[in-house]
């Protein structure tokens, strides 16, 4: 799997947990100075970077996020929807520049299940990751994401749109399956994020059943459908772009340093987190709450946030 270069976040991460935390215990500092001091290359970068993320957090701190008042109608924020669809995923990787035909989408995905809140979106776009399997990390955040039933991983998804679609379709570019297999999961990982655990079960189905690009197509369709309809009709309170920014860095916050005992799932987590930021953004503008996002601003570890999350409607 490529890897990326240590990101902000992990400089944050680190800053965080030797200066933000005035009440932990000492021997919790003493672990991070120990870390910080230790000659690591990866913790010496994100070390030397903490300053700015950190000053980006105070400007937007609590008191947005507790205040944060509802967006102008015609402020989208800056960040930016870049979800291309399974289908683009496999022609990109194929180099396939031809264009995908305009799908009958037909009966689309029942959007009214989707159960509203920012951090089980963001929770479940990181909880499918085989390669988190077995930390607590990811246990807490399968909490976090409410499944009530369990979601195929994100590489059964990808494993099955290479062996019934891109291998069949492109047989002589099957040297290409790692490059694959990390942009699909990272796809995978943004659907999950925008559509919510409810939505994204009816598009795990359509894909798992795809036998063809064409039909993988319908499905991609059907996605983005579902995805305009949440942009245009929002579950939450439309927050402010940098209430929402605050909200989704305090989130990756805790969720990183959740990890931090475990430096090599660590960095796979960073590189997730990094795949779904823009994405989370998208999301919290669509589903976040004042409420929901003052809560999680306050929350000092990851545990904290299952009393923030969103209760779907009775």
């Amino acid at each position: 799997m490529r890897r990326i270069a240590p990101t902000l976040l992990s400089c944050t991460l680190l800053f965080s947990l030797a200066c933000d935390k005035p009440a932990e215990p000492a021997a919790e500092g003493a672990k991070a100075d120990a870390k910080a001091e230790g000659g690591d290359a990866k913790a010496d970068a994100k070390a030397d970077g903490g300053d700015a993320k950190a000053d980006a957090k105070a400007d937007g701190g609590d008191a947005e996020a507790e205040g944060g008042e509802p967006a102008a109608e015609g402020d989208a924020g800056a960040a930016k929807d870049d979800t291309v669809g399974l289908g683009g995923v496999v022609r990109a990787i194929a180099g396939d520049t031809t264009a995908a035909e305009g799908a009958e989408v037909g009966e689309g995905y029942d959007t009214s299940q989707d159960a509203g809140g920012l951090i089980g979106h963001v929770a479940s776009g990181l909880s499918h990751d085989e390669a988190l399997e077995g930390s607590k990390t990811r246990a807490e955040l399968v909490v976090l994401a409410g499944e009530k039933d369990k979601s195929p991983s994100d590489s059964a998804i990808c494993g099955h749109v290479w062996a019934e679609v891109f291998a069949k379709a492109y047989a002589d570019k099957v040297s290409r399956k790692d490059a694959f297999d990390e942009d699909c999961k990272h796809e995978v990982e943004k659907e999950r994020v925008k559509l919510g655990v409810e939505i994204f079960a009816q598009h795990a189905e359509c894909v798992l059943a795809a036998k063809d690009l064409a039909a993988l197509d319908v499905c991609d369709a059907k996605e983005q459908a579902a995805e305009d309809h949440l942009h245009a009709n929002p579950h939450g309170d439309r927050p402010e772009e940098k209430v929402c920014t605050a909200a989704v860095e305090q989130m990756f916050i805790l969720i990183s340093r959740d990890m931090i005992d475990d430096p090599d799932m660590l960095e796979i987590l960073d590189e997730d987190i990094e795949s779904i930021k823009e994405d989370a953004k998208l999301a919290c503008r669509d589903e976040g709450t004042k409420e929901e996002l003052a809560c999680i601003m306050k929350a000092a570890v990851l545990e904290d946030l299952e009393g923030c999350v969103v209760k779907p409607a009775e």
